[in-house]
């Protein structure tokens, strides 16, 4: 990844953008701090997807589950996803489960 001075990048864009487009990123420096970082079109979209695919993990989404009124339509309809996965949840997820802060509610129905 190269470095661009702010004043730099604002010089010679045509530079900067060309590079990006080529494949290596560009970081623009403001005040001595990262700014931003150039990047070709097909790469930010790729980066896009990956995010968009990201799940968290199921041990984050149970203790997740509210415990008060607030949401409960939310929490009905994550234990419904969650029962139809669990035979899918092993014992490294339940041990996690039982070393955080959780839900009582949950942990009692999983265990």
């Amino acid at each position: 990844m190269a470095d661009w001075s702010l004043q730099d990048a604002k010089n010679r864009f045509s530079a900067v953008v060309d590079a990006a487009a080529a494949g290596t990123p560009q970081r623009v420096i403001r005040r001595g701090r990262p700014a931003v970082v150039v990047l070709a079109a097909a790469e930010y979209e790729r980066l896009r997807r990956l995010e968009k695919t990201a799940a968290p993990p199921l041990a984050d989404l149970l203790v997740a589950i509210p415990r008060d009124g607030r949401g409960v339509r939310t929490a009905a309809r994550t234990l419904q996803a969650v029962r139809s996965l669990m035979c899918f949840i092993d014992t490294d997820v339940l041990s996690a489960l039982r070393g955080r802060e959780r839900n009582p509610d949950i942990v009692r129905w999983i265990v």
